[in-house]
């Protein structure tokens, strides 16, 4: 009886130097294991061209490109999903969504939370019908704009399509983003902050020019925001860097649609950072964010479309 006692004693003496040794390993697991990250993607310009934009502009596999995004963007399993506008080519016209609607249901089995707003492309010829298509598969957007909190960082989304769906729409926008604004710059929990729309207001293309509107609606406030650190915008197809008023600006446009050409070197409105030549490959962007800091990379499909390659990786500190 005594001898089963002091094994039981020393079984007990055991589990609790076991107990102790497993607390003591969680500590410092714990401790050691840093900050949770969050990852995020952003892109844009992912429509079919249509047959008259290939007699200005050369075609390169447009829609195999897209899909490969698409696909890709899905198999990443992002904690959010962002996109910049021209989702499709005509959005009033549902075979348009061929594409894009089998992506979004992939996104929701996934659970992964997308978050677009208004491109021209959306837009076109028949607005009122485009905007419809739009709202029906995106109920929750604010055409007066909304803001996305992931981690320590808030995303605002922007309609740089001014004056739709109404004329109020450039007041009541612009008073939502200025307050919106402030309330980041002053909530603690907040650290960084990112403005996204589709209209560039700096782009070297040869195509489309930087947006007038944006530059004035959209800037000085941004500018004047000191948690405000990143500006993304699309409708150019073509990556594209720029440093401008201490702050960053990338232009994320190459989702598929036809590249377009750049201003050479010593023909440039702004300066590039990125060197890339006059004619960007197909990409996005995706970005991750932790406590004190934001890694962007963007990833460019390879010239021989086998798959991706990280063409430029940019970190901005907060």
């Amino acid at each position: 009886m005594s001898a089963e006692k002091n094994m039981i004693r020393n079984t007990m003496r055991l589990f609790i130097l076991l107990s102790g040794f497993m607390a003591i390993l969680l500590y410092f697991t714990a401790a050691t294991a840093g900050p949770v990250k969050n990852r995020i993607i952003f892109l844009s310009d992912t429509q079919d061209p249509f047959w008259f934009e290939r007699l200005f502009l050369s075609g390169n596999h447009n829609i195999e490109a897209s899909d490969l995004i698409l696909k890709q963007v899905i198999s990443e399993k992002p904690d959010a999903v962002f996109h910049l506008g021209d989702l499709v080519a005509a959005g009033f016209r549902q075979k348009s969504w061929h594409r894009i609607d089998p992506f979004l249901s992939q996104l929701q089995q996934n659970r992964i939370p997308f978050y677009p707003t208004l491109g021209n492309h959306e837009l076109l010829l028949f607005p009122q019908a485009g905007f419809r298509q739009f709202m029906k598969r995106f109920p929750g957007y604010r055409p007066d704009g909304y803001k996305v909190q992931i981690g320590r960082a808030v995303v605002i989304m922007l309609n740089s399509n001014f004056g739709y769906p109404d004329e109020g729409q450039i007041t009541s926008q612009q008073s939502w983003y200025m307050q919106t604004l402030d309330s980041c710059e002053n909530d603690p929990n907040v650290k960084v902050i990112i403005v996204g729309c589709h209209h560039p207001p700096f782009t070297n293309s040869k195509i489309v020019s930087p947006d007038e509107d944006v530059r004035k609606n959209f800037l000085p406030q941004f500018v004047a925001t000191p948690k405000a650190k990143l500006f993304l915008s699309g409708h150019s197809h073509a990556f594209e860097h720029f440093y401008e008023y201490g702050k960053d600006f990338m232009v994320i446009g190459g989702g598929g649609g036809l590249q377009h050409p750049l201003r050479s070197r010593d023909d440039t409105l702004s300066t590039d950072l990125f060197q890339g030549g006059e004619k960007r490959r197909f990409h996005y962007l995706s970005i991750v964010l932790s406590e004190n800091e934001m890694i962007m990379q963007v990833h460019m499909i390879k010239n021989d479309f086998s798959g991706f390659e990280v063409a430029d990786r940019v970190i901005i500190q907060y």
